[in-house]
């Protein structure tokens, strides 16, 4: 394909295929990719993916390779992950919910490292809110949600459990004083 395209305004619906595709060093910019079959907006390397809205896309929402910036963008109830990406790349202030259809799925799934995850708001993605194939990525600042909730669940479980057996271990003493 050619090489630093630039797509802005456009949207791409109910596709048997990808909804936008484009080459390396190419620019995406507020732009819908809704319903298409496989990924919503696929790049290839060196692209910047800003302001695009991927959802109910059959695959990935926005998968984008190495040494691409994807930034404030929404990915939501795709049908693998909200936004891909595998290596040296950006992924911030970008909005990822209800992601997944199985097991691995994830809101942002960085296949390799030297990724840069800030900023991003994760909910009820299927499996997690970041998941990364490799070390060396930076993730800050990113809410996954679910997690906080069922940590929180986990630890007030484990709260009460404590309470409970010191209720009961109090009992037992005064049984036998």
């Amino acid at each position: 394909g050619i090489s630093g395209v630039t797509v802005t305004g456009s949207t791409a619906n109910d596709n048997l295929a990808k909804g936008i595709s484009v080459s390396s060093g190419s620019t995406v910019t507020g732009s819908t990719a809704r319903d298409n079959t496989d990924d919503g907006i696929a790049t290839g390397s060196d692209s910047t993916i800003i302001g695009c809205t991927a959802i109910n896309n059959g695959a990935i929402g926005i998968d984008a390779l190495s040494n691409c910036t994807v930034k404030n963008c929404t990915a939501n109830s795709n049908g693998l992950h909200g936004i891909e990406v595998s290596t040296d790349s950006s992924v911030l202030n970008n909005t990822c919910d209800s992601n997944g259809d199985s097991a691995g799925s994830a809101g942002i799934h960085g296949t390799s490292g030297g990724n840069r995850i800030e900023g991003n708001t994760l909910t009820d993605n299927n499996t997690t809110g970041v998941n990364v194939g490799a070390g060396g990525n930076l993730i800050m600042h990113s809410a996954d949600l679910r997690l906080f909730a069922d940590n929180l669940k986990s630890e007030l479980d484990q709260l009460r459990k404590a309470l409970g057996d010191a209720r009961s271990n109090a009992k037992l003493e005064s049984d036998v004083i």
